[in-house]
């Protein structure tokens, strides 16, 4: 694995740089150490390291991220939209690659993705898959209905904007709910952590703030354009082969959309 690799690299990066010394090859030096940190060579220390602080003494905390416009030492539970997917709460992603996916541009500001450790020994946490039961749960909040799930923490997919247009194909008859659950599980799945309380709050520990650039904010909002584009088109796919390619069903189903 990652130390073996790392010990491979050592020896033979200890060979070139006698090598380079011994011949003068300073050039080639340079080169090595550039190529190692493009290619994360010594990565696996820093991941050791994370996951070694990671075990507290009352047990293994989750490492989470939260992107925003602020460094946020103490979240509040409170402060969030209720007709968000999960109600009302803090979200955070256990993904940093998708934390970062998910950053945004405001004039002004900076945008911060916050790294915090949480300590779930003893909270209640609810886990949703992607399946009706959370499709039908994200709508009701989505539409400003009491929530139903009483838990200190909520666990499932990120939905996309579809699922309105998927309640509409179920409602309105055109599809079974099985064949409109499919348009649901296009595309990938991105996993949503919520805290709903402010018992999970107080388990939740701020570790660090990593502020990205513009260039780092264009570049990853550039690969969430790329992934929807793909996505739309694998969404009019499967719905072409729901409906067995029949173009009145589909113009049915575009009118409800």
């Amino acid at each position: 694995g990652d130390v073996l690799r790392f010990f491979i690299w050592l020896v033979c990066g200890m060979i070139l740089v006698v090598w380079c010394f011994i011949g003068g090859n300073f050039e080639q030096f340079g080169w090595l150490i550039r190529y190692s940190a493009s290619r994360n060579i010594f990565r696996f220390r820093s991941r050791q390291i994370t996951e070694r602080e990671n075990n507290t003494s009352e047990g293994k905390t989750v490492l989470l991220y939260h992107t925003g416009f602020d460094i946020i030492r103490h979240p509040d539970v409170r402060h969030g939209r209720g007709n968000a997917d999960f109600g009302q709460g803090f979200y955070l992603t256990a993904n940093v690659e998708f934390a970062r996916r998910w950053a945004r541009k405001r004039e002004g500001c900076q945008t911060i993705v916050n790294a915090y450790d949480l300590d779930p020994d003893g909270l209640a946490v609810h886990r949703f898959q992607r399946d009706e039961n959370w499709f039908r749960y994200i709508f009701a909040n989505r539409s400003g209905r009491p929530d139903t799930v009483s838990a200190d923490v909520v666990i499932g997919p990120i939905a996309n904007d579809t699922i309105y247009d998927t309640l509409g194909i179920i409602t309105s008859g055109f599809l079974t709910p099985s064949d409109a659950m499919k348009l649901l599980m296009i595309g990938p799945e991105y996993q949503q952590i919520a805290l709903k309380t402010e018992r999970a709050a107080e388990q939740l520990r701020w570790i660090s703030a990593d502020v990205l650039s513009p260039e780092e904010v264009a570049g990853y909002r550039s690969a969430v354009a790329a992934e929807e584009d793909a996505y739309q088109m694998l969404f009019a796919r499967k719905l072409e082969e729901i409906t067995g390619g029949s173009s009145d069903s589909q113009d049915d189903i575009t009118g409800i959309l």
